[in-house]
């Protein structure tokens, strides 16, 4: 395996398998947050060397530079080649495990036209040519469907703003007619206690009226009777006006003195 390759590998592994492809038994790094720090750091003893000796890293002697306890911070640029340098190994490494990874590319077309994989390539791509059709297809009708759906989003939002104007004029005319069935209420009461009233008074009134009918009754009878007895009267008026004229005939010399 490539150093830097297996170097890269070292931070990506777990932590239990690091020391496997860790280069020459170095300590490697662990994990302890976001930052790594060298857990089991052993310093050089021997003092040539750490005179000798200086880290391009830090500047300190006594360590070379892939030895340096400093923390790195690594650019978004390495990081990316990083990635793509460890996925790529990974492909690798998966690949191996097939039986065709030690043929040339002339040998594996050899053996891919001698089976029906290409046969069956054609087939997916047809099938995918034609999902992908469907896909389009449908995407039109999901489309024209969302349309609809705002489009009877608008139209019940309208139907329900509508609705709750008429509901309020109904409750205000319902409130009126209330108000204006208890005045007609009140009104309808007040009347009968009127109607009482005067149906009392057309009682004491009819009541008077048969007294006075009673009244006349015995009115004109009194009135009949003062009649008969005025001609009664009259009658025997004249007839002492005639026996009067009479006695004045039959003695004159009573009437000269």
């Amino acid at each position: 395996m490539d150093y830097k390759l297996k170097q890269r590998l070292n931070r990506w592994c777990p932590p239990d398998l690091r020391k496997d492809y860790n280069m020459n038994n170095q300590p490697c790094f662990v994990e302890n947050g976001n930052y790594p720090i060298r857990s089991d750091f052993h310093r050089v003893t021997n003092s040539n060397i750490d005179k000798t000796v200086r880290c391009f890293r830090c500047g300190q002697t006594g360590h070379f530079y892939k030895q340096c306890a400093e923390i790195r911070i690594k650019s978004k640029k390495k990081l990316n080649r990083d990635f793509e340098r460890l996925s790529l190994f990974i492909q690798r490494k998966t690949c191996e495990k097939f039986p065709f990874f030690n043929l040339d590319d002339a040998e594996f077309r050899k053996a891919t036209r001698a089976n029906s994989i290409r046969f069956q390539v054609n087939l997916l791509q047809t099938s995918q040519t034609q999902i992908l059709k469907e896909k389009v297809k449908l995407e039109s009708v999901v489309d024209l469907i969302k349309e609809q759906l705002k489009e009877n989003r608008k139209s019940l939002r309208q139907e329900i703003e509508f609705l709750k104007q008429e509901n309020k004029t109904l409750k205000t005319k319902l409130q009126k007619s209330v108000s204006n069935n208890k005045n007609s209420q009140e009104e309808v009461d007040f009347l009968h206690d009127e109607n009482n009233v005067l149906s009392v008074i057309v009682r004491d009134l009819k009541d008077q009226l048969a007294d006075l009918e009673e009244k006349e009754i015995l009115n004109k009878t009194s009135i009949e009777g003062l009649a008969a007895r005025c001609l009664k009267l009259e009658t025997e008026n004249n007839a002492l006006r005639h026996k009067s004229c009479d006695c004045k005939i039959s003695n004159p010399s009573m009437s000269r003195h």
